[in-house]
């Protein structure tokens, strides 16, 4: 297909495909690829500039700006209130679908709010009664190194 034949496409998906089918269709063909087969072309500069690609955040799935949106290849994401493109299983090259749609890499960011970190009651106890069997469990592993070193395993 020619590139302003597939960016026309792209660019008419939102009124076309709301329920975002097709669109899923296409990048599960464009998963697939190894290098973006499209030249630079008029509809390709316009699908850059306007162009939506369907996606998911916490309040559902919809079109969304190309630019504004992100790829991930993690299964497991966290969208929050990122557009995420909605791929197959996740999987595919970030560079293809930058190269092919203009989204940008999700990398999810883990951050614990220390206020939110509350030590558990017992929590003294245990590291004290950790503290005394950790003696116990490394005598154990000492022995057992040492009769290991004499002895054959048999399977």
């Amino acid at each position: 297909m020619q590139s302003n034949n597939f960016y026309s496409v792209l660019l008419k998906l939102p009124q076309l495909d709301q329920s975002g089918q097709i669109s899923e269709k296409i990048y599960r063909e464009i998963v697939e690829l190894d290098e973006n087969p499209f030249e630079d072309s008029e509809q390709c500069q316009k699908f850059v500039n306007q162009g939506m690609v369907f996606t998911q955040n916490h309040s559902g799935k919809c079109y969304y700006s190309a630019k504004e949106s992100y790829f991930s290849s993690s299964i497991q994401v966290n969208v929050r209130n990122y557009h995420i493109m909605k791929t197959p299983s996740r999987n595919g090259s970030f560079r293809i679908f930058n190269s092919v749609f203009g989204v940008n890499e999700f990398k999810e960011r883990y951050q614990a709010e220390q206020d939110s970190i509350i030590a558990h009651g017992d929590d003294a106890q245990f590291q004290c009664d950790f503290n005394n069997f950790i003696v116990y469990a490394r005598a154990w592993a000492k022995k057992i190194r040492i009769l290991n070193r004499g002895s054959i395993i048999f399977e």
